[in-house]
């Protein structure tokens, strides 16, 4: 069974061409012209750091890649940030009783990540506990951005580094979140709609300012 085949059977597998693979469930086949090759992990489900194929995740939900091209991966199931090198070394740089189910995940520079937990660093889980970690991959340190904004499971850094971007898929909105030192509440996500009172995101389509 090939690689991509494996992948659409719902196997793991993280690859240096994840926006280039195709995966046909009857055949298994791969676009023309692109490539898919396993750089880490294997088809079974763990918590190991190592080499290449010896590194075990459990559900890793998301990856974000360095101007180093160091991979981090959000691992889901494991409550962890791992990082994958340019070698294949994998290694657990951050976790944390409180950092629980990270999903959405951002690189910036000098080893600097943002990550989003569903559940919030006050052990709250329900469909506004989304979670942004400041992360800092070389100290294996983390402090929480913000709470409590939602689901907040998609996250990009814009070029400036100053912003996130968020998109929230329960309540179907796209926000901006200022990177700031002190953890900011839900209450001060300011949807950018008519009828809206302050704070309150609901589940309709906007655009969103953190202030």
């Amino acid at each position: 069974m090939s690689i991509c085949s494996r992948l659409c059977a719902g196997m793991m597998v993280l690859s240096v061409s994840l926006a280039l693979v195709g995966c046909n469930a009857g055949s298994g086949s791969v676009i023309s012209g692109a490539q898919s090759s396993l750089i880490a992990g294997s088809f079974l489900s763990g918590n190991t750091d190592g080499a290449s194929t010896a590194a075990r995740f459990n559900n890793p939900a998301n990856v974000a890649v360095d101007n180093a091209n160091n991979i981090f991966v959000a691992d889901y199931d494991n409550n962890l940030v791992r990082k994958i090198d340019p070698a294949g070394n994998v290694s657990t740089v951050f976790s944390n009783p409180n950092f629980v189910n990270p999903f959405g995940i951002a690189a910036g520079g000098g080893g600097i990540v943002y990550v989003e937990t569903d559940q919030n660093d006050t052990g709250t889980r329900n469909s506004t506990s989304g979670t942004v970690w400041r992360i800092n991959t070389n100290t294996s340190t983390g402090t929480v951005v913000a709470r409590n904004l939602g689901r907040p499971r998609g996250i990009a850094l814009l070029a400036d580094g100053s912003k996130l971007v968020l998109s929230d898929v329960n309540h179907h909105t796209i926000s901006l979140l200022s990177i700031a030192a002190e953890p900011l509440r839900y209450s001060q996500v300011h949807p950018i709609q008519r009828g809206l009172p302050m704070g309150q995101v609901g589940r309709h389509s906007s655009i969103a300012l953190m202030v």
